[in-house]
């Protein structure tokens, strides 16, 4: 019997061929490796053992979803007998559907799905299943959840394709229901339904509607679609989503999906670009491409599901002539010393709608962490937890963290690269940040204070009430200095600190170039972001103002 035991200088290894059936399953690939990291044969031979069992129940799987999907016949001239509906297809008469004669076709959309899903389902339990014997199934499993995330963003339209090898729709489809399947268990449509008639499909969450047929499928229906398929769980995408379908259907029309053309896009743009502010001012072309990301992302959900051949908004987008910085400007020295030494800081004064300490902590932490105004609002009290990372003399150091994560109830993230953990800086901790946390105990957010808005946004209303009160109170008048724009500050400091954009982006969620880049957003290194958040410098009178404000519970 084979061991599959290879030695390399003096550890062992496993080597595993792919049998000739399934190496066309497996990209091409003829062998699996993987380290075993012990020197140990007896040690490696019992690691081995249960990875080629794992193996094997593996090949067996994928040979089962083949059989099925040959449905039984011969890879030859065999004829079949079906229906169009079959295929898809609608029929004049459902009751008595033509029968045809034909060769055997080619595997339908679903069943490509299905066969990717189960293949990434079976590659996520190996891989579980390996590091829960050779360690570190911790940083594998967020690295997976990472990855869940980024091809959720790509199919809602958040992140460019690039980022996940380009893979076709149907690819990059059964892949998060693979994911989806093995990393959030319950919470979504089985694997199992696309084997099922669209009528049955069923979830623990809601019933599948089922796939119009009569060629005329209501644009309304793509969003319910997007939401089944779990790739759409955002409050605020689905409402935008819907108001976007609103405008469509009031500027174009309600007109069938199907006969959505890419003149219909056009002249939607153009008709976004009629709209107005509530002040009167025309909508930014920033506000137009965001409606026509939306709307390109709805429908790429009717192009995933084989209602359209192509998607007739690709590509469609203005170009901005304000160049994105120019749009939020940073807080310079003398805006941020009159916030810090507002009455709400040096007074202690907590005005009605400020939301109580929120009016007091959430510029701070804006300002020392780049976080986003609803990243910090939405912050549970065991978001705010003690790290340790080992440093290079091999000492063990302990230090606070914010973590910024879509793990708890309500919580919501941007995009992919959100997800992360940021090293608390020394100025929020002398200031009292971490006592403040600890009386928050038992509540299900830090700023429990806060109201929602009607959009369900935690931080909606707190947001109008800085923009008056920085107007107002702080005597701040550049309209290109709101909130946002303590990230910019941030960022800006991480500049003058030389601290490298690697870290940068890590401390601030942004994403990088590629999927490479974009892990450092939650699993990056912890040394770096302590040693890169260490170095962050104030302006002196801003630091003189800081310095000045009481510490929490004095």
């Amino acid at each position: 019997m084979q061991n599959h035991l290879i030695k390399r200088g003096n550890k062992y290894g496993y080597r595993r061929r792919i049998p000739q059936d399934l190496i066309a399953h497996y990209g091409g690939r003829e062998v699996l490796t993987k380290t075993l990291g012990t020197s140990n044969r007896q040690e490696a031979a019992r690691l081995a053992r249960a990875m080629a069992v794992q193996h094997d129940e593996e090949f067996e799987a994928i040979r089962r979803q083949q059989s099925q999907t040959m449905t039984g016949s011969k890879q030859t001239t065999a004829c079949l007998s079906f229906t169009n509906a079959d295929l898809g297809e609608s029929t004049e008469s459902p009751s008595a559907p033509k029968k045809q004669m034909l060769t055997l076709p080619a595997p339908s959309f679903n069943e490509l799905v299905k066969t990717e899903a189960l293949a990434e389902a079976a590659r996520l339990k190996r891989g579980i299943f390996e590091h829960r014997i050779m360690g570190g199934l911790k940083e594998f499993m967020a690295m997976e959840r990472f990855r869940l995330m980024t091809n959720r963003a790509v199919l809602e339209g958040k992140e460019n394709a690039e980022n996940t090898g380009n893979y076709s729709l149907w690819k990059l489809q059964g892949i998060v229901f693979g994911q989806q399947e093995i990393l959030e268990p319950g919470k979504h449509l089985p694997i199992k339904w696309l084997d099922e008639a669209p009528q049955q499909q069923t979830s623990t969450k809601a019933q599948a509607a089922p796939v119009q047929s009569d060629k005329h499928t209501p644009l309304d229906t793509l969003v319910g679609y997007w939401q089944q398929q779990g790739s759409l769980n955002n409050v605020r995408t689905i409402e935008k989503a819907k108001l976007v379908v609103s405008r469509f259907k009031e500027f174009i029309g309600d007109i069938p999906v199907e006969e959505i053309t890419k003149q219909h896009c056009s002249t939607f743009s153009d008709q976004l670009r009629t709209l107005k502010k509530r002040d009167g001012k025309p909508v930014t072309i920033a506000t137009v491409n965001d409606n026509l990301d939306k709307l390109r992302a709805i429908l790429s959900v009717a192009e995933l599901r084989g209602i359209i051949d192509r998607n007739p908004a690709a590509g469609l987008s203005l170009k901005d002539p304000v160049r994105a910085k120019d749009k939020r400007q940073p807080f310079d020295g003398s805006a941020l010393a009159r916030i810090f030494s507002s009455p709400v800081y040096l007074e202690r004064d907590r005005p009605i709608a400020g939301g109580g300490e929120a009016s007091y902590w959430l510029p701070l932490l804006a300002l020392f962490t780049g976080a986003r105004l609803e990243e910090l609002g939405q912050l549970h009290p065991d978001d705010v937890r003690q790290e340790s990372y080992e440093d290079t003399d091999g000492t063990t150091v302990m230090v606070w963290v914010l973590r910024i994560t879509d793990e708890g109830e309500g919580q919501a993230l941007k995009n992919a690269g959100s997800a992360r953990r940021i090293p608390l800086h020394d100025e929020l901790i002398r200031l009292g940040f971490i006592q403040f946390v600890e009386s928050c105990q038992g509540k299900s957010r830090i700023f429990y204070q806060l109201k929602k808005d009607s959009r369900d946004r935690e931080t909606g209303n707190w947001s109008k009430w800085f923009g008056r009160w920085l107007r107002q109170t702080c005597q701040v008048s550049d309209e290109r200095m709101v909130f946002h724009s303590f990230r910019h500050t941030l960022k800006d400091l991480c500049r003058s600190a030389g601290i490298p954009r690697d870290v940068s982006d890590a401390l601030t969620g942004h994403s990088g170039q590629s999927v490479a880049d974009n892990y450092g957003a939650s699993l990056f290194p912890l040394r770096p972001l302590v040693l890169g958040m260490r170095a962050i410098r104030l302006p002196a009178e801003v630091q003189a103002v800081i310095q000045r404000i009481p510490v929490f519970g004095s």
